[in-house]
């Protein structure tokens, strides 16, 4: 499904249907989110996934307010569907921390970590030694 859905968008990226106009990966990725919200997928896994991948590609493009809704999206329907603490929902609410970091709300970024922290000391294995 995942593997579907990449090619659909690489395929969109056809340079002759834009009237000469050239496709920039913004637009490649503002049109994922807006194709993953269209289409009714039944991997809520993938679709969590996918909105963080597409959230994290637009922090590293400095597209924030676009980044900043696919990563809160992906943090929301992680929480709602997956559960707060599956790993899905965990890296997309790492990546939360990003965006808020570029947003300068460090209070927001102090109480996630204030919640994240004790959930990533329980899941931590124990270490091993020889």
């Amino acid at each position: 499904e995942v593997k579907t859905f990449i090619a659909s968008i690489f395929a969109s990226a056809d340079p002759y249907a834009g009237g000469g106009r050239g496709t920039t990966a913004i637009d490649l990725l503002k049109r994922s989110r807006a194709r993953l919200d269209s289409v009714a997928t039944t991997d809520t896994r993938s679709r969590v996934e996918l909105l963080a991948i597409i959230g994290q590609s637009l922090l590293m493009l400095q597209d924030i307010d676009d980044a900043e809704a696919a990563v809160l999206q992906a943090v929301d329907e992680g929480r709602r569907l997956l559960g707060p603490e599956h790993p899905l929902t965990l890296d997309a609410r790492l990546l939360s921390l990003d965006v808020h970091r570029f947003r300068g709300r460090t209070d927001r970024m102090r109480e996630e970590l204030d919640d994240l922290i004790p959930i990533f000391r329980r899941r931590r294995p124990p270490a091993v030694w020889p």
